[in-house]
């Protein structure tokens, strides 16, 4: 029996927790330590063997992740990132947070990212080369930074953004929030020598409550990271009081507090065990999606690019006529609770009003965001939920059509 049939209403996401889980957290009373200690050491440690990586260091959330990427990258004040508008806004904000100035990049209409053209593009436009360093035109800051989202599971072309970054000597922060167990080939995002940085907020694939990761191969950084998520200190506390026994440590960089803490990497560690089969049962449920909407006339979904694996974090649909605001209501009204991914960043009131950007600056990601929704996705749901959500979608679109 399916979720909607079971409980009267399907939520657009819902956690897969059990006894594992319950498990893993009475392990951590057990042992009565709570903060950052050996549950979070064997998540990163676990992490890192799932991916293949070298470095993994385990935070409070994806957010923490970006902005401790950013840190550690050195990018401040009088330094500047490219980013899609069209992502969640804390991906946006963290640039912000460290003192840098997100240049905007719209969107290619086919999978809802920028695409390398449109990336070498803007550099050629806004900025110039001195001295082997792209100073922008109008402000003056120097071209740092690409920050690569993989928007709804989907991986982004990073092949040939890596060799665009290489090109112009940029380096490149991934925002992966939405692809644990994605991949481009062979290779798992995650891997690599970019910084890439994961969540595991309640709706994602897996789930540690709130939580995330960052990632990479460059054994170097991870020393960086590690001190900005904790205030700077060159210790942690588990380590100061667990291990050596002393309790001495030294302030080295202006730090956060960014730790995750043994609850969340408890149930990180339960979580990965099962993402590879929660991901199998995501993308089943999109080929339903996928197959049943290929019926519909006024809805396109777009279709993934070859030689990609998506973690299937999203399941979006693109209204071509009618009022999607409308739709939205309606399937509400018949408890299917959808959602939007996104709204482009330089819409929001705050942004507007310091960023140099105005509405129409970004036409397909403004166009797409009036035209899309993200139906109900989650591993629990069965083939009668989809079917539920197709239905229903007909039924509106049908009386839509009069």
């Amino acid at each position: 029996m399916g979720f909607y049939l079971t409980n009267g209403h399907l939520p657009f996401s819902e956690p897969c927790l059990g006894r594992e889980e319950w498990e893993a957290v009475e392990r951590v009373f057990r042992r009565n330590w709570y903060t950052t200690g050996p549950e979070t050491g064997e998540f990163e440690r676990e992490f890192r063997e799932y991916l293949g990586c070298r470095c993994a260091v385990a935070l409070h959330s994806a957010t923490a992740a970006l902005h401790v990427a950013l840190l550690t990258l050195g990018i401040g004040a009088g330094d500047e990132v490219m980013v899609t508008p069209f992502t969640f806004v804390s991906t946006v904000n963290t640039i912000l947070e460290v003192g840098a100035f997100p240049v905007f990049v719209d969107i290619d209409e086919n999978d809802y990212m920028p695409s390398p053209e449109a990336l070498e593009e803007t550099v050629r436009r806004e900025f110039e080369e001195r001295d082997g360093v792209w100073y922008s035109r109008s402000r003056g800051g120097k071209l740092k930074a690409i920050m690569v989202v993989h928007y709804a599971g989907q991986p982004a072309k990073l092949e040939e953004i890596e060799a665009l970054a290489q090109k112009y000597r940029l380096a490149i922060v991934e925002d992966a929030a939405h692809a644990v167990g994605a991949s481009i080939g062979k290779r798992k995002i995650g891997t690599g020598q970019n910084l890439t940085c994961f969540s595991f907020y309640s709706n994602k694939n897996m789930t540690s409550g709130e939580g995330g990761m960052v990632t990479c191969d460059e054994i170097g950084w991870e020393k960086a990271l590690r001190m900005f998520s904790l205030h700077g200190i060159d210790k942690e506390a588990y380590a100061r009081l667990k291990g050596s026994g002393m309790p001495f440590y030294d302030v080295k960089v202006l730090g956060y507090k960014y730790n995750m803490t043994d609850l969340q990497g408890a149930l990180g560690r339960a979580q990965l065990k099962k993402v590879e089969l929660f991901n199998k049962k995501r993308r089943e449920l999109a080929d339903l999606y996928t197959h049943y909407l290929g019926e519909v006339e006024e809805l396109a979904v777009r279709p993934l690019r070859d030689g990609v694996t998506s973690s299937r974090h999203l399941f979006v649909a693109e209204l071509l006529r009618g009022d999607r605001d409308e739709l939205l209501r309606e399937l509400l009204h018949r408890r299917i609770q959808c959602s939007v991914h996104f709204r482009p960043v330089h819409l929001f009131t705050y942004h507007k009003e310091r960023l140099p950007y105005k509405e129409g600056d970004f036409p397909k990601a403004e166009a797409i965001f009036e035209r899309i929704l993200s139906l109900p996705l989650f591993p629990t749901m069965e083939e009668e939920d989809v079917a539920y959500v197709v239905e229903s979608v007909k039924t509106v679109l049908a009386r839509s059509r009069g």
